[in-house]
This record gives structure tokens, C-alpha cells and sequence, in this order.
């Protein structure tokens, strides 16, 4: 019986010890992986790099290959490979149809507003799919309603600044990993949901005659808007001429 309970406290011990070296041999292991991650961050306008050990609060990491795939941009539209090879400017030369009028900054407005067109219309047949511009993006608006107004910035008869409401129709905000959106406005059918992740093969809708279209007389056409998120437009042709970041070729080039 004593040399049963000894045989069993020895299999304990036994146990015990090797579940020890397993947990310090894992510790290791953690540890020379969380060595090899560097963390860039900036303070003030210098660029800081520290050890992951020393976080304090809950970070979130992007690799360089990230930051190069998803910060290229390709067309709405499912031409040519997937847009790859076509350039902004392709898309003008195919899709616009007056220079004046369709680009972005056309003077809007009627009884004394003033404002201006804050997207490119690219004239494509009704009910043609649109796609993010980028791999991956985050839904953040929709709108199923063939007559939705949103406000958009003006000059009032009196020449101050102010906001109208615009009838865009049925359309849809994607959210970039960089911190830009995409609107695609005057939708016949929207094929996605606020929060829904969203990836370049995923078809957001189909362009239509949909908002203040449906009284303009105009074909179906996507109106493209671009803003940062603080609701500011800019002229896509800003933005989509940029063919992305190199950001890994960078992180080869810094001494850490």
C-alpha cells in the first residue's frame, strides 16, 4: 500500500515537473516570436519603434502586405481583369460622357444655390454589378429608397455657406482600410447590408435611375463619390490616379 501511494506521488511529481517545462519552453517560444515583431508608431513627427512586451492597451497590427493590397484601388466595375489593368483614365475615356458636365466639380444648383458636383459619373448600362475599389472595405451606409435625400454643401442666395438636401437615391458607402469612402449613388438594387465586410469580388449593386435621375432625362449612370470620413469630398481623379502605397519596401529600408 506505501509503496503504491509513493509510485502514485512520483507519477505526480512527475507530471507536475513535465508540465513546468512544457509551460517555460512555450514562455520561450512567445517570447522569441514577440521578438520578432517590431511595432511602428510615431510620436510628435518621429517615427518610434517599441517592443510588443511593453503595450499597455490593446493595439492592432497591420503587416506591410496589408497596407500594399489594400491600399490599391481598381474600377467599379468587373472590365478588363478585375480592373487591374485599367487606369483611371481609362475608365474617363469609356465612361464619361461630357467632360463638363460629368466630372467632378460641375457647378449644381438652382434659385440662387450654388453648389457642385461631388462625384464622376460613369455611364454604364442599368443594372450593371459595381464592386469595391479596393480588396476589402466595411460597408457603412445604405440606402433602399429610390428617393433618398442627403445633405450636401452649397452656397445659399445670399452667398454664405450653408447645406441642401440632394436626391441620390439608392446608394452605398464602403469604408477603405485607409480611412477614405466610396459612395455609389442612383442604385436600381443594393446588394449589401451596413457592417457587412466586403471584398473586391463582392457585388455591392446594380447601377440604375434612381434619386433626381428619375426626372433629369439622364441615362443610368454610377455616381461616384470619394470623401475622407469627416464627410469632405475630393475628385476621385485625385485619388485613383495613385496607383498605392510601397510601404513594404520601406520597412526593409529602415535600420531596427
Amino acid at each position: 500500500m506505501g509503496s503504491r501511494s509513493m509510485l502514485l506521488a512520483l507519477l505526480l511529481v512527475i507530471i507536475l515537473i513535465s508540465i513546468i517545462v512544457f509551460d517555460q519552453v512555450r514562455i520561450k517560444n512567445l517570447e522569441v516570436a514577440l521578438g520578432r515583431i517590431m511595432i511602428l508608431s510615431g510620436a510628435g513627427d518621429s517615427l518610434v519603434v517599441y517592443h510588443p512586451l511593453k503595450l499597455t492597451e490593446r493595439q492592432v497590427l497591420l503587416t506591410p502586405e496589408f497596407v500594399d493590397s489594400f491600399t490599391r484601388y481598381k474600377s467599379p466595375f468587373w472590365d478588363g481583369i478585375r480592373g487591374e489593368d485599367r487606369s483611371l483614365q481609362d475608365l474617363i475615356n469609356e465612361y464619361v460622357h461630357n467632360r463638363n458636365e460629368d466630372h467632378y466639380g460641375s457647378r449644381r444648383g438652382g434659385n440662387g444655390i450654388k453648389r457642385i458636383h461631388e462625384g464622376l459619373d460613369l455611364f454604364v448600362p442599368e443594372n450593371t454589378p459595381v464592386y469595391p475599389l479596393s480588396d476589402y472595405g466595411v460597408v457603412i451606409d445604405v440606402s433602399h429608397n429610390p428617393n433618398h435625400l442627403e445633405w450636401v454643401a452649397c452656397t445659399n442666395a445670399a452667398g454664405a455657406a450653408d447645406s441642401v438636401q440632394v436626391e441620390y437615391g439608392k446608394l452605398v458607402t464602403v469604408l477603405y482600410p485607409e480611412g477614405i469612402t466610396s459612395t455609389y449613388v442612383h442604385l436600381n438594387e443594393v446588394k449589401v447590408e451596413i457592417g457587412e465586410e466586403v471584398h473586391g469580388d463582392t457585388v455591392l449593386g446594380l447601377t440604375g435611375v434612381t434619386g433626381n435621375l428619375i426626372r433629369s432625362g439622364k441615362a443610368s449612370h454610377l455616381h461616384l463619390e470619394m470623401r475622407y470620413l469627416d464627410g469632405t469630398s475630393y475628385d476621385p481623379r485625385h485619388r485613383l490616379h495613385y496607383r498605392g502605397t510601397s510601404f513594404g519596401e520601406f520597412v526593409k529600408m529602415l535600420k531596427i
